[in-house]
């Protein structure tokens, strides 16, 4: 695998002369797929991964041109793919050394590969929004918002995914094209991670994690289902179309973004909607059904999977320690894959810290008639500025009842909002309201589709139609 990953270099080379060639025969169709294959070969790296490979080809050359340098091979010594060929006919011949031989390539000396990879992916995309077909087209702009996203630029690929509309039409695509276009979701939502788009984040993330096909909706895996059966043609298929090991996503760290991402969306919307036993504000299913199953749970060990680790600081949010619960986090192991993991360690510690204070402001405020604001400081080690724009942010979305007193440097908290007691018999008023109704409904069936309901139509018909008449003899006397 490795020895077939450092022939890349090569093969790259390879293709800009077949593109070139094409180019002087006018043939704009080849070269739009030419250009495609290269820019397929280099839009998953980053710069210093580029780097690396034309490092990699300039010490190829070098060495080419050291043995050029030497004279060639030696008189006495025989051509080791000349002696192989000779050894056809015994029985010490081997066809795959003869192979290997016969395939051997250097790049030409006096070739000298781009060294700027954006100019060289500029380069391949213009050439192919300007001669390619609507599906080239598609698979280049994808290659583009791929690139962007691990180079962190987050709203120009953002913007590039609006415009040209993918999402409206990546149904009618072919396979290849749409696990193109889930590869470049999950890369963008890990870039909306890294910038502290929390919201951005999930959004990118939640539909590659609805079904729980993640790998293979991003072809680094083949699932095995129970209910459906494939023939030894269509397993061929699937297994061809899998991405190579070096342009894998990795799992961990997807999960780990996308149940964060989640956890620091819904804990806050968890406390400020805790007596709502319908769930009618749920942001991302998936993570309730994993907090359902973890609270279910008669013993909770120590956490030893990513999955773990973030329900154990959901739990100790919606308790309000975060200092617990933001160690839980930055403990994963899947930090390490990132090139910036300080810069997002200290980013995902400071919005726990924020969405801590949003969820204690939203479980413990009905208990307080004032709360100071250098205390909230001390509490969440926070800033003046961040505590005071978080509260008054709250304020003017209605989610928190109170006012600034200046003076004190308080929030007076107005007890407009029911207590517990009230609330739960809100919620038990409804619950007979709905226990009556499916009582109706069940005597209604039983009586033969004529219940209580139809009895006392039929009761008030007849006493309009006594009344009418009376009302009709009166008159006429």
């Amino acid at each position: 695998y490795v020895p077939r990953l450092k022939e890349e270099p090569v093969f790259l080379v390879m293709a800009e002369l077949v593109q070139r060639y094409f180019l002087r025969q006018k043939d704009t169709v080849s070269v739009s797929k030419v250009a495609l294959r290269r820019l397929e070969h280099v839009y998953y790296k980053r710069e210093d991964v580029y780097a690396a490979m034309v490092k990699l080809s300039k010490m190829q050359q070098e060495a080419a041109q050291e043995a050029a340098g030497k004279g060639g091979v030696d008189e006495d010594e025989e051509d080791p793919l000349e002696e192989l060929l000779e050894e056809e006919d015994g029985e010490g011949y081997d066809e795959g050394k003869a192979k290997s031989l016969e395939a051997e390539m250097v790049i030409p000396i006096d070739y000298e590969m781009p060294a700027c990879l954006s100019a060289l992916i500029l380069n391949l995309k213009t050439t192919i929004y300007q001669n390619g077909d609507e599906r080239t087209k598609a698979r280049a702009v994808l290659c583009d918002i791929f690139y962007l996203s691990i180079h962190d630029n987050f709203h120009e690929a953002r913007d590039l995914l609006l415009m040209s509309h993918m999402q409206e039409n990546i149904a009618h695509m072919d396979i290849s094209t749409q696990i193109l276009f889930n590869r470049t979701m999950a890369q963008l939502g890990l870039c909306a991670f890294r910038q502290g788009l929390i919201t951005e984040a999930h959004s990118c993330l939640s539909e590659l994690y609805q079904g729980g096909r993640v790998k293979e909706l991003l072809a680094q895996g083949v699932a095995q289902s129970r209910y459906h059966e494939r023939n030894p043609e269509q397993e061929k298929l699937e297994r061809r179309r899998q991405m190579p090991f070096h342009m894998h996503i990795n799992l961990e760290l997807l999960e780990s973004v996308h149940l964060i991402s989640a956890m620091l969306l819904e804990v806050p919307n968890m406390a400020a909607n805790a007596l709502d036993t319908k769930r009618t504000k749920v942001l991302s299913k998936p993570f309730w059904r994993l907090v359902d199953n973890y609270e279910r749970q008669t013993f909770s060990g120590p956490p030893e999977n990513v999955r773990d680790h973030v329900m154990a600081a959901t739990r100790a949010m919606c308790r309000g320690h975060w200092r617990k619960a933001s160690d839980l986090l930055v403990s994963l192991n899947a930090w390490t894959l990132l090139h910036n993991s300080q810069h997002v360690i200290d980013m995902l510690v400071a919005k726990v810290r924020e969405e801590g204070l949003r969820t204690y402001l939203f479980t413990y405020s009905a208990q307080y008639s004032s709360l100071s604001l250098d205390q909230l400081m001390v509490m969440f080690d926070c800033s003046e500025a961040l505590v005071h724009s978080t509260l008054s942010k709250m304020m003017v979305a209605d989610e928190l009842h109170g006012s600034w007193d200046q003076p004190t440097r308080s929030v007076v908290m107005h007890n407009v909002e029911p207590t517990r007691l009230q609330q739960l018999a809100i919620n038990f008023a409804d619950k007979v309201a709905v226990l009556v109704d499916s009582n109706e409904k069940a005597l209604d069936i039983r009586s033969g589709g004529t219940g209580m309901k139809r009895d006392h139509d039929k009761k008030s018909w007849d006493d309009d139609g006594e009344g009418g008449r009376r009302g009709g003899g009166d008159r006429g006397g």
